[in-house]
């Protein structure tokens, strides 16, 4: 029987969801041992895997899925210059026009949620730090619970009021 890394992984994570056949092999094996104590003790350490790690993960092995939802929290924001306040409101000439702006971002500022409010509607943009852009998802903001979707973060979206938010939550479609 053909036993995997991935194999190993899953009896030491979640061995339900191996079949009874490769959990016997495992178990009745001694040359998987040392790996499954390695990976075990990697658990019991408490040992985190970084925001970024995930990520990449992702990217590289199907099975991993990323999270469906992502919270982001208010950012006090602070700018050295002129240039960086140019940057987070993404066109110097709307920056007149805007009566306030509020940015959320999540734990592992990965991700960015900026909300422009005008007098009478809203634009809101989604960044995060990588090159790919994000794709089908919502941005639901609370304490009132609009909800916009994008289909990329390359493009902004418009809502019809100005947001008075709290938290936004980014949900991803599948």
């Amino acid at each position: 029987m053909n036993i995997t890394e991935r194999d190993i992984f899953i009896f030491v994570t979640n061995k339900e969801e191996l079949s009874e056949e490769k959990r016997n092999a495992i178990t009745s094996n001694p040359a998987f041992a040392d790996m499954i104590s390695i990976i075990k003790s990697s658990l019991d350490e408490g040992y985190e895997v970084s925001e970024d790690a995930k990520r990449k993960l992702a990217e590289k092995i199907s099975l991993y899925a990323q999270p469906k939802v992502i919270e982001l929290y208010p950012e006090t924001l602070v700018f050295n210059n002129a240039d960086e306040a140019s940057f987070l409101f993404a066109a110097k000439s709307n920056i007149a026009n805007v009566v306030a702006t509020k940015v959320f971002e999540d734990t592992a500022k990965k991700i960015a949620v900026r909300i422009h409010n005008f007098k009478a509607a809203s634009k809101v943009f989604v960044q995060n730090d990588s090159e790919k852009t994000l794709d089908n998802f919502f941005v639901t903001f609370s304490p009132n619970n609009e909800k916009l979707f994008f289909k990329s973060s390359a493009e902004h979206a418009e809502w019809q009021a100005p947001i008075n938010a709290d938290k936004a939550v980014i949900s991803f479609s599948d």
